[in-house]
């Protein structure tokens, strides 16, 4: 029975729109499609036809040799063919598969389609040959295989060592181990080490800091630096030990000091501080007046866990001589230091000695936050408190700077100026309410059970 193609009906519908049939068979299966639009209705009639008659509607049938899903596939490709490159052959696209396949394979053409879609969202304007030569000019090969994790892992087992020598101090090698957790969070352990770039490590700065509400990162140019200090050191170690050329943490933005937000440090008046002190006296029986004495009355870092305050013993204080010495393994700049005991500090060390009032006493670990919280005492308020009123009683940036283990810039732009002669003066008289050398604590069994 002679074929005579699709047939294209237009209907009106009962909504009072047209719709546009095409009906037909290929291969003694009937074909019957609906469409909303003539021009749709008639370019798939013309498909159908082309596959029944070859090249014309006019001609002979012919069967193809294809089954049923190669002939969707086919149907497919045309339409890709049709809409994308017009004029173009199936035959061409199968020609270019031909000649390409043995070049790419099907994985690697998959993984270039990928690339090709991050270089045109990133930088529209460039071409793949170009980032191809870019890459060929600038790769390297990597100097280890060593991964993020394996670094890591070596380079905080040397930090701890150095923590156990006191060479450093507890706060600072857990920011380390934050830093370096974070960094393993945001790249991956498995990540070689090798391959961290700049580029890289300025983005993980920049997303890795807390977001205001519209959701852009909030820090100050101080704790960018720190966190900067901290990356460049553990690549500087990597560069050590051969698992890298170069540190790419130098190009990383570094604040100059004049782009440091700075204001006026906390300090306690002379009346807060005596307050305080005269507290202390009656307080717990007194065991925590050494430790806020020294470090109110001497600038002692109160750092109690391995800071100068928890290295002091008896045999550094020199008391014929009236000062206080404090080694290299001591302070925290690794310089060593003098403090002299001021009268009112010495009558405080009078009345409760060092040999009946240990300076870290029992239990401090609970009692400090106690007393911070209770007074509303910032970090290191006490040693700022002690650096500005040794400033307001000598009036000298340097001697202070010699007693205080800062350098006199520090007391320039931090301390000068905070309180008068007459503050200090208060201040400098805070001592003892009683003369008498206080007994020893009862027993801290009440203290150690809060």
């Amino acid at each position: 029975m002679k074929c005579r193609g699709f047939k294209l009906v237009a209907r009106r519908l009962p909504t009072g729109h047209t719709a546009w049939s095409v009906s037909g068979s290929i291969n003694g299966t009937q074909i019957r499609r609906q469409f909303g639009d003539q021009t749709d209705a008639e370019t798939f009639r013309d498909q159908q036809e082309s596959l029944l008659f070859g090249r014309g509607p006019n001609k002979t049938p012919v069967r193809p040799h294809l089954s049923d899903p190669e002939v969707r596939e086919a149907e497919a490709a045309f339409q890709i063919l049709k809409e994308r490159l017009p004029g173009r052959s199936l035959i061409e696209a199968v020609s270019f598969l031909e000649t390409m396949a043995p070049t790419v394979a099907a994985d690697q053409a998959r993984s270039l389609a990928a690339v090709l879609g991050r270089l045109r969202a990133r930088h529209p304007g460039e071409s793949l040959a170009a980032a191809v030569d870019y890459y060929l000019t600038h790769y390297q090969r990597p100097v280890s295989a060593v991964g993020l994790q394996a670094a890591a892992r070596e380079y905080l087992e040397e930090r701890a060592r150095e923590t156990e020598k006191r060479s450093l101090i507890g706060r600072q090698f857990v920011s380390i181990g934050r830093e370096i957790a974070r960094l393993e969070l945001a790249f991956g352990a498995a990540l070689p080490f090798d391959s961290l770039t700049t580029i890289a490590l300025h983005d993980y700065l920049h997303n890795t800091f807390p977001k205001d509400q519209d959701d852009r990162p909030t820090y100050s140019n101080k704790s960018w630096n720190n966190r900067r200090g901290l990356l460049a050191t553990f690549f500087t170690y990597g560069i050590q030990r051969g698992w890298r050329k170069e540190n790419p943490v130098q190009a990383l933005r570094c604040f100059k000091r004049h782009q440091l937000a700075r204001g006026d440090v906390p300090i306690l008046t002379a009346k807060s501080a005596a307050e305080l002190m005269n507290f202390l006296e009656t307080h717990q029986g007194g065991r925590l007046v050494p430790f806020f004495a020294l470090t109110l009355f001497a600038g002692i870092r109160p750092d109690w866990k391995d800071g100068e305050i928890s290295k002091l013993q008896a045999h550094h204080f020199v008391t014929n001589h009236h000062y206080i010495q404090l080694g290299r393994d001591i302070t925290k700049t690794g310089r060593k230091r003098h403090t002299v005991i001021q009268p009112n500090l010495q009558q405080w060390l009078t009345r409760y000695p060092l040999e009946t009032f240990p300076i870290i006493c029992p239990n401090l670990k609970k009692l400090y936050p106690k007393i911070r919280k209770q007074f509303g005492l910032q970090h290191d308020v006490l040693r700022h408190t002690y650096c500005s009123m040794l400033v307001g009683k000598y009036r000298s940036v340097a001697e202070a700077a010699i007693q205080a283990g800062n350098s006199e810039k520090v007391l320039w732009d931090s301390y000068l100026d905070l309180v008068s002669e007459e503050e200090a003066q208060r201040f400098w008289e805070i001592e003892p309410t009683t003369k008498v050398v206080a007994e020893k604590p009862e027993s801290t069994a009440a203290v150690d059970a809060l």
